[in-house]
C-alpha cells in the first residue's frame, strides 16, 4: 500500500494523474477567451484538472481540437497557431471532460513593428543580463547598467542601443527570426 501511494504521488507531481486512480470531475482552459493581434502571434493554453478542491495542469496529456478547421492549430504542448483571420474554438479533451476557450484572430497577416521592450527587453531578461548578479545590479557590470528586469525599457534603450561603438550579440527568442540581433553596448556583456 504504501509502494502504490508513493507512486501515485510521484506521478500526480508530475501532473500525469489527477489522484491515483480517480478521474477528474471537470476540467477548464486556461485563458478562456482571449484575442490574438498580428503575425506570428501564438498563446499557450494550459488544460487544468479538478477533483477533491485542487487543480493539476494536465495540458501534456490533454487532446487538442481547432473549430472551424484550418483556422489554426495546437500543439502537444498547448500553444495555438493561428493560420487565418476570424473567430476560432479551442476544445481540449482529458478523461472524458470537455473544455472549451474562444479565439478571435485579428490582422493575421500584419506584422508588428520592432520594440525595444519586446523584442530585445526580454531577452536580457531570459539570459539574465539584468537581473542582480550581472548588469542589473546597483552599478551594474563592467560600467554597463540596465534597469533590473526591464523595469524601464526606455533607460535600457538609452543606455545600451545607443551607447557605444562595442557589440553584443545576442541571439532571439522569437521564432520568426533565428538570426542574431547586434546591439551597440559601451562594454561586451554576458
Amino acid at each position: 500500500m504504501r509502494i502504490l501511494a508513493a507512486i501515485c504521488g510521484f506521478l500526480s507531481a508530475f501532473g500525469v494523474a489527477l489522484l491515483c486512480g480517480q478521474a477528474a470531475h471537470d476540467i477548464r482552459l486556461c485563458p478562456d477567451n482571449i484575442t490574438i493581434w498580428g503575425a506570428q502571434s501564438t498563446q499557450h493554453f494550459l488544460v487544468l484538472g479538478q477533483q477533491a478542491g485542487l487543480e493539476r495542469d494536465v495540458t501534456s496529456s490533454a487532446r487538442f481540437s481547432v473549430s472551424p478547421a484550418g483556422i489554426g492549430e495546437v500543439d502537444k504542448s498547448g500553444v495555438f497557431t493561428p493560420k487565418a483571420n476570424g473567430p476560432a474554438t479551442i476544445t481540449a479533451e482529458f478523461q472524458g471532460r470537455i473544455a472549451k476557450a474562444g479565439v478571435r484572430i485579428e490582422a493575421f497577416a500584419k506584422q508588428r513593428s520592432f520594440s525595444f521592450a519586446h523584442d530585445i527587453a526580454s531577452i536580457f531578461t531570459k539570459r539574465g543580463c539584468n537581473n542582480a548578479d550581472c548588469h542589473g545590479s546597483v552599478k551594474g557590470r563592467g560600467g554597463f547598467k540596465l534597469s533590473m528586469n526591464a523595469q524601464f525599457p526606455r533607460q535600457d534603450y538609452t543606455l545600451s542601443w545607443k551607447a557605444g561603438p562595442s557589440t553584443c550579440s545576442l541571439p532571439t527568442s522569437s521564432p520568426r527570426s533565428r538570426a542574431s540581433i547586434s546591439m551597440s553596448l559601451k562594454k561586451v556583456c554576458c
